[in-house]
């Protein structure tokens, strides 16, 4: 559908007609003396659909573009949304006025031809009567290009592009926010992005806007073949500065070879070849480990298989190119490797035939790698590792997994033992209206824990079990027996309900067997808390901390932060390490919607029951009896309406 503009009637009514019912408009209103209104109607579009929006009055922002360097207003400036959508063109003194909220971020694309594009992100804080914002501007330099064959012609090229040496395809010039002569209150960050400046030489030659910078900047050039020639550096320091450049296409040769690992054809490899001026050029292997470097100039190269893994890579080896000829250097990466043998069996001392085994290690850098194989018919499996550090291996069969670290690499006799299986089925319901609960399961803060004497905390289980038509939940557990039992937490935080915690329920030895137990969920509490202080409690400020709600008989239930991934944590939420006594407990880490309120639902009131996990929780660190990021904050206005009938009042 086209843009359609139109006029609001005398009682503020509009209408569009003709409206397609898979395509559903968005909305931009603007209106003297209010904030503008950019929405997208949501949902289907029913013949005569009303859409109300609701303009509110706003502060006058004054925006004002000039030169960078002059200072100068710059006309007919476009500005635009962060989505393109517009918002309108400066004016002979480079203005534009818009009406902005307190604390509102706009974002604020600048185009005009001949200069560099603009993106400015800007957020105002307690705005009183106007806002000034100044954009400056950065007119733009120019490269005349000359593309010579290796004859001595001009030649015609697919593409022409410049750039800063350093990758950049533009320039950054931050605006500190405290500063007096900026014209404006608030906060303000702004980065200047460009395009990378690229055209196409039909008859050899071209010219191309570049970004003026005391920085050195190259062009380069690439053939319809695919050939490029070599980069030329460049300056261009002011703006609506010249300067030629001359980008010829030598005589290359190519290298091609085969990496091998251990014999054996090594796909996906990284080849680097370091050339006679120092630059280097890099290539990767096919799925036959087979490697062909075009373009490259003649002399000396060196030939190296990139660091990988974490290993030692083979040595650089030398190779000569000559021009119009392809240079063969083969790859051999030889590393010893020893032989990890073990075993699974099930529970019953059968052997787990078709077992998937995976030996994995990983270092605090993000690297890592894995061995993997499969178990026999006698539940036997061999895998070929790398000596050094221990690996963690693991197994799984049948639903059922098992993993053991501290495993040398060279370990002749490893037994793993998979727990016995069984079926949970759980009906939801709720316990004062006494209705079944459907399960929310793009829910943010609904969760579902199991325990059972083979595992030492609570699992987390909500993405591994399945919701059924008959408004029952089916979840595979692991036990040392099937006799065994097992207990759930259920938290339904976001539905209003408080955590609970069943135990003593029996196992189905298959779905089928699994008898349907009910768990009846109580509601519970919301609660708002207020930060009080000199400054907001900002997304910027609360950093790396982790919050959480808890009653004063809760406070061992959450421990950390811990250095890394250890035994030590069972939970990463974002970069944090920690130790949670169930995974409900990130329920209880309150929503930041406001600089200084949050919020979270479903809390119990005191007094209520908290299963604990089979073991006891680990200590804290020497010296800190309480974390010091467990922050006591006073509960402001629990919602009456979401307090159970029969219950006490939250505590503060």
């Amino acid at each position: 559908m086209d843009e359609v503009e139109f006029l609001t009637d005398g009682s503020g009514q509009y209408a569009i007609p003709d409206v397609p019912v898979s395509h559903p408009p968005r909305l931009q209103i603007f209106k003297a003396g209010f904030v503008e209104f950019f929405e997208p109607i949501e949902g289907l579009i029913e013949p005569e659909t009303e859409w109300n929006v609701g303009l509110r009055r706003g502060s006058a922002a004054l925006i004002t573009v000039r030169d960078r360097q002059s200072g100068a207003p710059i006309a007919g400036v476009e500005l635009r949304r962060e989505d393109r959508a517009p918002l309108g063109v400066t004016d002979a003194l480079g203005q534009l006025e818009l009406r902005v909220e307190s604390g509102q971020e706009i974002c604020l694309v600048a185009s005009r031809e001949g200069h560099v594009g603009l993106t400015w992100w800007c957020t105002i804080h307690d705005v009183e009567e106007a806002a000034s914002i100044v954009l400056p501007m950065t007119a733009f330099g120019w490269v005349d290009v000359r593309v010579i064959d290796e004859t001595g012609l001009l030649t015609p090229c697919a593409q022409v592009g410049a750039w800063f040496e350093d990758g950049r395809l533009g320039d950054e010039h931050p605006e500190r926010s405290d500063d007096p002569e900026a014209g404006y209150p608030g906060q303000i960050r702004h980065t200047l992005a460009w395009d990378l400046a690229s055209t196409t030489a039909l008859e050899g030659t071209c010219t191309l806007p570049v970004h003026p910078s005391d920085d050195p900047q190259i062009v380069s050039a690439t053939r319809e073949d695919g050939s490029r020639a070599r980069s030329v550096p460049f300056f261009v320091r002011e703006p609506g500065a010249r300067t030629r450049v001359v980008v010829t296409f030598l005589p290359v040769g190519s290298v091609e070879g085969v990496v091998r690992y251990n014999g054996e054809p090594m796909a996906r490899a990284l080849v680097t070849l370091t050339l006679v001026d120092g630059e280097t050029l890099r290539v990767g292997s096919d799925h036959q480990g087979h490697y062909h470097a075009k373009d490259v100039p003649p002399g000396e190269v060196l030939v190296q298989l990139d660091q990988r893994n974490g290993n030692t890579r083979p040595a650089p080896q030398p190779v000569e190119v000559v021009a119009g000829a392809t240079a063969t250097q083969d790859i051999d990466w030889i590393e010893e490797l020893v032989t990890m043998r073990g075993s699974v069996v099930c529970f019953d001392g059968s052997p787990a035939v078709g077992c998937h085994v995976r030996a994995l290690r990983s270092n605090a850098y993000g690297w890592s790698e894995s061995f993997t194989a499969t178990t026999d018919e006698t539940g036997a499996f061999s895998l070929q590792t790398r000596a050094g550090d221990p690996y963690t291996v693991s197994a799984k069969h049948e639903g059922v997994r098992i993993a053991r670290d501290g495993v040398a690499p060279d370990d002749p006799s490893l037994e793993l033992v998979l727990d016995a299986s069984g079926w949970i089925r759980a009906r939801f319901t709720d316990a004062e209206m006494n209705a079944p609960i459907s399960l929310e399961r793009g829910a943010e803060h609904t969760s579902i824990a199991w325990s059972t004497d083979a595992v030492d905390a609570y699992r987390w289980s909500l993405g591994s079990g399945k919701a059924l038509p008959d408004d029952t939940f089916l979840l595979q557990v692991a036990a040392r027996s099937p006799s065994s039992t097992a207990s759930l937490c259920v938290h339904f935080a976001d539905q209003g309900y408080r955590p609970t915690t069943v135990s003593g329920i029996a196992l189905g030895a298959t779905e089928s067997e699994a008898t349907p137990v009910e768990i009846l969920l109580a509601r519970g509490f919301e609660a708002k808390l207020s930060f009080q202080g000199p400054e907001p409690m900002t997304n910027e400020r609360r950093g790396l901390r982790r919050w959480f709600v808890l009653r004063e008989d809760q406070a061992d239930f959450v421990r950390g932060p811990f250095p890394d991934r250890s035994g030590a944590s069972n939970m990463r939420i974002g970069k944090v390490n920690m130790w949670l006594e169930s995974p409900t407990l990130m329920n209880q880490m309150p929503g930041f919607d406001d600089p200084g309120v949050a919020h979270v639902s479903g809390l119990a009131p005191a007094g209520t029951p908290f299963a604990r996990s089979r073991t006891t929780s680990p200590s804290s660190p020497s010296g800190s009896s309480c974390p010091k990021w467990i922050q006591r904050s006073r509960l402001h206005g629990a919602s009456a309406d979401r307090e159970p009938r029969g219950c006490p009042s939250p505590p503060g």
